[in-house]
């Protein structure tokens, strides 16, 4: 695991690779989404979200983070990862089943390594 520094148009950047584990189907107006925060050595944090309509185990992720201008490329960058599922808000009053515009989110999970930590630190090369 390790990230990647890049440089377009003026502008820094690290590169990160992901494998997703899990699978999830297609369902109307359902959305599943991986929000992902760098936090690069004594820089400030950089997010990045990615979202997805269905998920097949194995499917890669690659997550861009903007490095502030005019710093240099750190040694190593920590990430932080959450999961989330947003789906139709649709209310029930009584007998009455209405649809709206408006979403919601659910299944809200911060992601963990193996050993339960809740980030994961990892070098720049």
């Amino acid at each position: 695991m390790h990230a990647q520094p890049l440089s377009f148009n003026s502008t820094s950047w690290l590169i990160t690779h992901w494998s997703l584990l899990r699978a999830e189907q297609p369902s109307f107006r359902t959305t599943y989404s991986y929000a992902m925060t760098a936090l690069p050595n004594g820089q400030q944090s950089s997010s990045g979200k990615c979202t997805f309509t269905a998920i097949r185990a194995g499917d890669q992720l690659v997550v861009a983070f903007r490095l502030s201008n005019g710093t240099p490329v750190p040694a190593s960058v920590t990430i932080k990862a959450q999961s989330f599922t947003t789906i139709p808000n649709n209310p029930f009053y009584g007998p009455f089943h209405l649809e709206t515009d408006s979403d919601q989110n659910i299944a809200k999970a911060a992601l963990q390594t193996t050993d339960g930590r809740d980030s994961i630190a990892v070098p720049v090369v």
